[in-house]
């Protein structure tokens, strides 16, 4: 690690890449970036800072669609002779990136968020120079977690995209992603391992040490400008760390975020290998399907000859006599499918069978955790075996129906309608029961995902970190602890938001104040004035020229006789405002303001006095404008 990187500690990089899970314009990040690195160094960001997104530039996910998204932010000050781009690529946080993560990584067979990964860091990096005009080559830092970690990484690895990469509970490097992608690994893997050209497909086939350690060797030096947080309690580690396919790169730092579980790793690590190469090749065939741009129906269709889009006719279809004309209509497609699912659903069956036949087994190890209670344990394997049962039940009913249709077939009479309808109701009480089993499944393991999910976050580690520093975190706020046995706790961070936004929404308070105090003196005061000058006018002008206005006596009199008028006396009796003294009214609103802003200004000075021996807040509260 560099001395003289402006992120120069594991919290400043671990909270700026929690950043990037938030929506925020590039405004609100700068802001963000610099009220994090003050409340981590107690100093003001001491370079400009430059923020794009992904979503800004054009090359990104453009020719090579994906669903990558990032943050670039640019440190730069020509005195100090800083000039460093950190490329935050986000994680898993739409439906895409989820089955990018089984198309990349289980199956090993796209890289294309990699591939935009350094587009967008050479796009920013461009974009950051020219606007920047700084004349020396900037540094680049890639900051990541959870899938992100995979995308820095592998974009690492193609293209020399970073100088350091700093990674947070990743997901690792994958070899058969590399093979698939990286054609001079593939030729060396080839070459090493007897793989003919054209037969890609037996790099499965090769044993998984020896493919890890040779993929370890090949980009060994690649790697070690890679540096790793990860918690004994990721869930993700656990799984990769047991999974084929998987290889650790550069420097790991393990920390226990959680020191009443013991993480996932000796419940993964029972998983034979032969299970997860059968899980593999779902994953396999999904990517494939995938890469041939098949829809999801297809997809499911692929995968378990169900077909959606006659599912969605019967499901549309109007009561149960527009079901038995789209039976009859579409029969050849039902009995097609039929046929497909009887073939393809008992091996998936079996692979299914696999974890649920082992249940007490994993529920066990759950239970000896502290995750789980012995009645959370004894109903969740009282569910997987229930799911085991039903969906035998299913296989058994789809067999059935394609047993009618073989003895059709081969000439025997029989009613396939009526074998159908009695098959087709059971697999539609199975799906309730189905349904039901995972809703009781959901409810004994709801408690331990949530403990498990933890695990994977930037804010376990966070913590884990701040042990013994006398602070820690709620997602993207700091807290500050105090007193002696750290029994006074603050949210530093939303201490400080209220405070300036309190004093911002003061000042417009103020200003709205003596808007309607000028508003009232114009509208009201003023104006009742010029009214009444502009009647006294009137007035002096009848009774200085009173023939100029016989218009007026002729409204009310007739004569057949010429009148002329001598003289004119108006009878006046103006009476002053009354009752429209608002000066009260101004003195309590600004008392309000008064007292408001003593109660932020002491709620300041205490919280700067509560923590003075520890931390120098008091620049925090000043950092934006709101603040002194």
């Amino acid at each position: 690690m560099s001395d003289n990187q402006v992120l120069d500690t594991n919290e400043l990089r671990l909270r700026l890449t929690n950043l990037q899970y938030q929506n925020m314009s590039n405004e609100q990040f700068s802001a963000e970036v610099q009220r994090i690195y003050m409340e981590e160094t107690g100093e003001k960001l001491p370079v400009s800072v430059q923020v794009v997104r992904s979503s800004d530039l054009k090359k990104v996910n453009s020719d090579i669609p994906s669903s990558y998204d990032g943050t670039a932010i640019h440190f730069y000050s020509k005195e100090k002779n800083t000039n460093e781009i950190y490329v935050i690529s986000q994680g898993s946080a739409q439906l895409d990136d989820w089955t990018y993560n089984i198309r990349a990584m289980q199956a090993g067979k796209e890289n294309s968020q990699a591939k935009n990964t350094d587009i967008f860091a050479q796009e920013a990096k461009e974009k950051f120079m020219k606007e920047s005009k700084m004349d020396t080559d900037a540094t680049m830092i890639g900051l990541s977690h959870s899938l992100a970690h995979n995308n820095n990484t592998v974009s690492q690895l193609m293209f020399d995209t970073f100088d350091e990469i700093y990674s947070a509970n990743g997901a690792q490097t994958n070899y058969y992603q590399q093979y698939n992608t990286d054609a001079t690994f593939r030729a060396k893997v080839n070459k090493e391992f007897n793989i003919d050209y054209g037969d890609e497909r037996k790099v499965y086939d090769v044993n998984p040490a020896q493919l890890e350690s040779f993929a370890l060797s090949y980009y060994g030096k690649k790697g070690a400008n890679v540096h790793q947080l990860i918690s004994s309690d990721d869930p993700l580690n656990a799984i990769s760390s047991n999974t084929r396919g998987f290889f650790t790169l550069g420097d790991v730092t393990v920390i226990d975020t959680d020191a009443e579980h013991p993480g996932l790793q000796s419940l993964m690590g029972k998983m034979p290998d032969s299970e997860v190469a059968d899980l593999q090749k779902i994953a396999i065939e999904y990517a494939d399907m995938y890469a041939k741009n098949a829809s999801n129906n297809e997809i499911i269709q692929e995968l378990t000859g169900v077909n959606m889009d006659l599912v969605t006719k019967f499901q549309e279809s109007d009561g149960i006599w527009g079901g038995i004309k789209t039976y009859f209509t579409d029969s050849k497609e039902i009995d097609d499918m039929i046929e497909d699912v009887n073939e393809k659903f008992p091996p998936l069956l079996d692979k299914v069978k696999k974890v649920t036949s082992n249940s007490d087994a994993i529920f066990d190890d759950l239970y000896k955790g502290n995750y789980i209670s012995a009645d959370q344990k004894k109903v969740a394997v009282e569910e997987m075996n229930n799911i085991q049962d039903i969906l035998d039940d299913m296989e058994q009913s789809i067999s059935d129906m394609q047993a009618t249709r073989d003895l059709a077939a081969s000439g025997y009479e029989t009613s396939v309608l009526g074998g159908d309808i009695g098959s087709g109701i059971r697999l539609f009480n199975d799906a309730k029961k189905l349904a039901k089993s995972f809703e009781n499944l959901n409810k004994a393991l709801g408690p331990a995902m949530d403990i498990i999910g933890k695990g994977h976050s930037i804010n376990e580690i966070l913590n884990a970190l701040a042990i013994g520093e006398n602070k820690a975190y709620i997602g993207g706020d700091m807290i500050l602890m105090s007193g002696k046995n750290q029994e006074i706790k603050i949210n530093i961070s939303a201490a400080v938001r209220m405070y300036q936004e309190g004093q911002a929404s003061l000042a417009e308070k103020s200003t709205l104040i003596t808007k309607y105090s000028n508003a009232f003196q114009q509208e009201v005061t003023e104006d009742s004035a010029q009214q009444k000058q502009k009647i006294m006018t009137e007035i002096n002008d009848i009774e200085g020229n009173p023939s100029a206005h016989m218009d007026l006596l002729m409204r009310h009199i007739f004569s057949i006789y010429p009148i002329r008028v001598e003289s004119a006396q108006v009878h006046d009796n103006l009476q002053p405002l009354t009752g429209l003294d608002i000066s009260h009214i101004i003195d309590e609103l600004n008392k309000t303001v008064t007292e408001s802003n003593k109660f932020l200004e002491s709620t300041r000075s205490g919280i700067e006095k509560l923590f003075v021996k520890d931390h120098d807040v008091s620049m925090l509260f000043d950092l934006y404008a709101g603040g002194k």
